[in-house]
């Protein structure tokens, strides 16, 4: 009988203390084992790493080891994520790794139905697999895929800080040639409160963010073919983002200077991904050409 993967359960806090207790029950609750949790926090000043540290004894009580690790400052999201990355690795060495938000809450088999998903395709090589996220409703050691696709060493990109890095790395893996699954019977309920139609209360920084990064994933990933058919509406999108920073949102203004500053450093990564793609760029076009390709 061949024995269940170790699966490490990656968590990067920010301001999460009043989400954690939740989350990280519902890690406890997850159906497979066997199973380790890591929480990586960035500076939170709501004290979200010893809301952390008190759930350890629950978590070791269903079998499940907690790793807490407090950063200084406020590294954003993907180079904290590589932190929870490393640290799994040093202890655990999940074969698979499950990448949560302080705020989802996954179903007890939700794991257990994205493993299946992955074990029932080996003529496939699987990098990734995800379920559905639902909607709250109102009132209420990195894995061999990751090492391979990961650029310097790296899995999730620094220079996204926070925001898309989950598409970019999914890029990075098709071009790998990594098959990424979807697991709909793998249910976890998801606030998720950046929402286009919050932009306004959203704080700055969060805004920038998202600005840079729709313009960093292209940079990264899009090719010359790929422009020249979409540009029409993919310049349509940016003159109208562009008029909707100047006439009311003009903090986000300097997320263009970033872009401009860091163009060598943008352009060398840019280079060092395309170099170790192995799959040809019409395959990643056909993510955008249909709504789904079942196996």
């Amino acid at each position: 009988m061949t024995a269940s993967p170790a699966v490490d359960v990656c968590i990067v806090s920010h301001g999460s203390a009043a989400d954690l207790p939740v989350c990280l029950a519902s890690v406890a609750a997850l159906e497979h084992r066997p199973l380790a949790a890591v929480v990586v926090d960035c500076a939170s000043a709501d004290g979200s790493a010893a809301v952390a540290e008190t759930q350890r004894e629950a978590l070791a009580a269903k079998g499940v080891a907690l790793t807490v690790e407090p950063l200084a400052d406020n590294a954003g999201f993907a180079a904290a994520m590589n932190r929870a990355l490393a640290l799994s690795a040093g202890d655990s060495a999940g074969e698979w790794v499950l990448s949560l938000n302080p705020d989802a809450r996954p179903a007890p088999n939700y794991l257990s139905r994205l493993l299946a998903r992955a074990a029932a395709h080996p003529e496939l090589r699987v990098g990734a697999v995800t379920g559905r996220l639902v909607r709250e409703a109102p009132g209420g050691g990195g894995a061999p895929a990751l090492d391979d696709a990961a650029v310097e060493g790296e899995a999730f990109d620094p220079l996204f800080h926070s925001f898309r890095e989950d598409a970019e790395l999914a890029f990075r893996l098709r071009e790998r040639g990594w098959e990424v699954l979807y697991e709909p019977a793998a249910r976890a309920v998801h606030r998720r409160w950046s929402l286009p139609e919050r932009r306004r209360s959203l704080p700055p920084e969060v805004n920038r963010h998202s600005l840079k990064n729709r313009y960093l994933l292209r940079l990264h990933h899009q090719t010359a073919a790929n422009l020249r058919r979409t540009l029409p509406w993919a310049l349509g999108r940016d003159l109208a983002a562009l008029a909707w920073v100047l006439a009311a949102e003009r903090s986000s203004l300097p997320a263009y200077g970033w872009l401009w500053r860091h163009r060598r450093e943008i352009l060398a990564r840019r280079r060092a991904i395309q170099a170790r793609r192995t799959v040809p760029a019409r395959e990643l076009d056909r993510w955008f050409g249909c709504s789904g390709m079942p196996l």
